[in-house]
């Protein structure tokens, strides 16, 4: 399991800095750097800014899977990192997926 801490605080999925899923997936097949990658598993929060009533349990160490293959801690579409950052592209702030960005990525 990796320990995840992400501040993409407009994610339904997040809670205290954590994801409430059991598993994420970072996008980005061909990136060449953290800009190139997403969470696939963004879910823009409510219009009020709610979270999904189903994100009660915030779960810092979740599996995560990850298309990135030239990042350093791509193992066969998994993340062997110990622990990664989500972040929004220009902040904590997020209203699609592509404005997120796995900042733990590193160039092979």
């Amino acid at each position: 399991m990796t320990n995840l801490h992400c501040t993409v605080c407009d994610c339904q999925n997040n809670s205290r800095e954590c994801c409430c899923r059991p598993d994420i997936l970072v996008s980005g097949k061909s990136a060449c750097g953290c800009e190139q990658t997403s969470c696939s598993d963004f879910r823009k929060a409510g219009i009020s800014g709610a979270q999904n009533s189903a994100c009660t349990t915030p779960n810092r160490a979740l599996h995560v899977r990850c298309e990135a293959q030239n990042c350093t801690y791509y193992a066969g579409g998994e993340c062997t990192a110990q622990a990664i950052q989500v972040c929004g592209a220009s902040g904590a702030d997020a209203t699609t997926k592509s404005e997120t960005q796995c900042h733990t990525f590193r160039m092979r």
